[in-house]
């Protein structure tokens, strides 16, 4: 599968998941018409956030982005991690990674209160699928070279896709995700499944 077949594969992903969304909402029988959230909380509108990530090591993720519709959600996140391997400056490895991601999120479960009515709390389940970019050094995956300190960079472009389930209370909320790469290099600092927790702040 070339790059540019995995491009329209995805493209095609983010069509169904919003198609699906449109459907769900369609067939959504609790005749709920009123769009605040909670406590006059309407869509849209613009969240700020970090995420935490757990893999082979910890991951830390900055994200914005627009609730569009109750069910809808686009966001942005910008990723940077410094990564050291001992020793002195003449024989140890350092270096940078860093780069961004956009992503689409689409509830499948847009309020758990609409099917059980004794929960209290607002919260539901989505689909995440996003596309991230990241820039690396080519020596951090070859840490035997005798030029360990070689700035030889590349991009690498990750697929990322998985359930997420979110809890929100006035402003803010709290998700937690498992995610997996469609795109997966052996030249990626990162193993899945991912497992992701953060928060939001809505404004």
């Amino acid at each position: 599968m070339n790059y540019f077949t995995k491009k329209i594969l995805f493209l095609l992903l983010l069509i169904v998941l919003l198609q699906f969304t449109v459907y769900a909402q369609k067939k959504d029988s609790t005749g709920v018409q009123n769009k605040t959230i909670k406590n006059g909380f309407s869509t849209p509108f613009i969240y700020l956030g970090l995420s935490v990530g757990a893999s082979a090591y910890i991951d830390l993720s900055l994200i914005t982005g627009v609730q569009i519709t109750e069910r809808i959600n686009l966001g942005f996140a910008g990723k940077y991690q410094y990564y050291s391997l001992g020793g002195s400056p003449s024989t140890g490895f350092s270096t940078h990674i860093y780069g961004g991601s956009i992503y689409l999120q689409t509830a499948i479960i847009k309020d758990f209160r609409n099917i059980i009515k004794k929960v209290k709390s607002h919260n539901g389940i989505y689909i995440h699928a996003e596309y991230e970019l990241l820039s690396l050094n080519e020596t951090y995956f070859e840490l035997t070279t005798s030029e360990s300190n070689v700035d030889n960079r590349f991009w690498l472009n990750n697929i990322i896709v998985g359930p997420g389930y979110i809890n929100r209370f006035n402003r803010s909320s709290i998700f937690a995700m498992i995610l997996w790469n469609l795109d997966f290099s052996d030249k990626n600092p990162y193993e899945y499944p991912q497992f992701k927790v953060g928060f939001t702040y809505g404004f």
